[in-house]
């Protein structure tokens, strides 16, 4: 789910593989529908840019633009490893490009909404020897790019170029295979976890200065599991 401004946008698929619905809702800020609109591949990820153009990514390892309101603008693959079918994470800057978080060929990409590929590279992690496995991306107001390492548990900030500028979150800090990563209104990095033997998790870290936590220490964080249905 994406939301921008006073739209939230919710892709639904079907968990069998034969029967998806494939397709796009959009609801209003008070969480009601408004419309929706098919893709031509199952969707995985979501993003949307100052125009309201939405960006879905798909687990055949492609990305499709739309205008908005749904009408399909473009619809490229990201390239690299393509065997089987797998979803990955997007996000969007503000010069049109879709950032792709490819853990298949371990590289973030920079593809114009046209599919042109402009610029990719390596993440790199805080230790030697160590491989990234990017799962979740992010891009912050000040055009820097947050990628969760799900292989590492560990959450890395970088330039737009590939630079490491610091490890925001690793194992110490109680996080786990982060599959998805967010910044909440208020300046929280906000993560989303998968465990094979336990509960899967948000949890919610302090990231940038916010009124709620001013006379907190740095190293407070809540974290919200999952409830357990039985």
């Amino acid at each position: 789910m994406s939301r921008r401004g006073s739209r939230s946008w919710q892709m639904e698929t079907s968990p069998s593989p034969t029967r998806t619905n494939k397709r796009v809702q959009v609801f209003n800020e008070h969480y009601e529908f408004k419309f929706e609109f098919a893709t031509c591949e199952p969707p995985y990820a979501i993003a949307s840019d100052r125009e309201f153009n939405i960006v879905v990514s798909t687990t055949r390892r492609t990305v499709e633009v739309y205008r908005r309101g749904g009408k399909l603008l473009h619809a490229f693959p990201i390239g690299g490893l393509s065997k089987g079918f797998t979803g990955f994470h997007i996000t969007l800057n503000n010069k049109d490009e879709v950032i792709v978080s490819d853990p298949r060929d371990c590289k973030i990409k920079f593809f114009s909404y046209t599919g042109t590929l402009l610029y990719r590279f390596e993440p790199i992690a805080n230790a030697e020897g160590l491989t990234v496995m990017p799962s979740g991306v992010l891009r912050t107001p000040t055009d820097q790019i947050i990628v969760a390492d799900s292989l590492n548990h560990t959450v890395n900030q970088y330039t737009e170029r590939g630079i490491l500028l610091k490890q925001l979150l690793c194992p110490t800090d109680d996080i786990g295979t982060v599959q998805a990563c967010a910044l909440g209104p208020e300046g929280h990095l906000i993560t989303l976890e998968y465990s094979i033997l336990g509960q899967h998790s948000m949890k919610i870290f302090r990231y940038r200065s916010c009124e709620c936590h001013e006379s907190r220490p740095n190293s407070s964080r809540r974290r919200t599991p999952t409830p357990q249905i039985e």
